[in-house]
């Protein structure tokens, strides 16, 4: 009986812990769906708001108003000094050219609607942040550590929806799956997101052509209701 080198023993041993890391593939919640409680706020962060910009194809604002798609807290907004609240209600998004939280949404009809996203946050002293990275608002999100932040993670970078996770000793794996009715075709990508909230790979797996038939286009432009 030949013996078995150390070597081959301890390739054999990292093999074996990086299968047993990564557990089964389960859903994927829209982020819309978790709850406040499945994201964990870096500490000393009370309160974290990502709002919503429209603009146009040079990145201006259409209008000064936005929309709150994502707030997360610890203590509630209401919890907080009065003019702290009206402060930070009347805050001003950064539209510098340097922002990477651009999200471009491409509509079933090949109609782009353009929206830009800014951070801001209160910490437990009261001081206000404005971000318009996204490495600045996953960092408040300290270690990415629950499918909630993964998907925040994903959302953020400006990709789809993830649909299934695993998680891995090294953060987390994703698939996301989607209609692009523009180019009439159906995508699977899969993409790896590891603890800092780096998206470290992301994978084309598979695309399929729809049937014409498949392929739904529309007249209005959805994003005047935004």
């Amino acid at each position: 009986m030949k013996k078995i080198s150390i070597l081959s023993i301890l390739l054999l041993i990292l093999l074996t812990t990086e299968i047993q890391a990564k557990e089964r593939w389960k859903s994927l919640k829209h982020i819309s769906q978790y709850p406040v409680s499945a994201f964990n706020l870096q500490e000393g962060i009370e309160y974290l708001d990502v709002r919503q910009y429209a603009v146009n194809e040079k990145n201006k604002l259409k209008r000064k108003s936005y929309k709150s798609v994502l707030s997360l807290y610890r203590t509630p907004l209401t919890s907080f000094d009065s003019k702290i609240v009206k402060k930070f209600h009347k805050l001003t998004p950064n539209i510098s050219s340097k922002s990477n939280i651009v999200i471009h949404d491409i509509q079933s009809d090949g109609v782009g609607c353009h929206y830009l996203y800014n951070g801001f946050t209160i910490d437990d002293q009261g001081k206000i942040l404005r971000m318009n990275m996204v490495e600045d608002i996953i960092g408040f999100l300290g270690e990415i550590d629950t499918p909630a932040e993964l998907q925040a993670v994903l959302w953020l970078n400006n990709k789809k929806s993830g649909d299934l996770y695993r998680k891995t000793s090294k953060g987390y794996e994703a698939i996301i799956e989607y209609e692009d009715n523009g180019y009439c075709k159906k995508f699977k990508y899969k993409a790896t997101v590891n603890k800092k909230g780096e998206i470290t790979q992301y994978k084309l797996l598979k695309s399929k052509a729809l049937k014409h038939e498949e392929c739904i286009h529309i007249s209005w432009n959805p994003c005047d209701e935004n």
